[in-house]
């Protein structure tokens, strides 16, 4: 069976990174959770419903390591500035099979 998933791309001046968002929306809900308790639920469906609030979190309160085992880059030429990409955007993908809900 397929399931719709969301991706952020980031572009660099030499790379693309494609992060999936929902990796993105539980590290910012765990986040929120054990900082003031917020509701974990609403924290990730805010995420996973706008746009910018999962660019922003990634490029501003992320590391690669938090990727482990999601990302993917695209293209690569050298090392580049990790938090200002030229261009972002959210795109759907489909996967098959596997489970997205690590």
């Amino acid at each position: 069976m397929a399931n719709k998933l969301k991706i952020i791309e980031l572009e660099y001046e030499n790379e693309i990174w494609e992060f999936p968002l929902h990796v993105i929306a539980k590290h910012r809900a765990d986040y929120y959770k054990d900082k003031d308790g917020s509701d974990w639920k609403e924290e990730f469906d805010f995420v996973m419903n706008d746009d910018y609030e999962g660019i922003d979190w990634v490029t501003n309160n992320m590391n690669l390591e938090d990727f482990e085992g999601y990302i993917k880059k695209i293209k690569t030429d050298k090392e580049v500035d990790w938090i200002n990409p030229i261009n972002s955007r959210i795109k759907d993908a489909v996967v098959s099979g596997g489970d997205d809900d690590k």
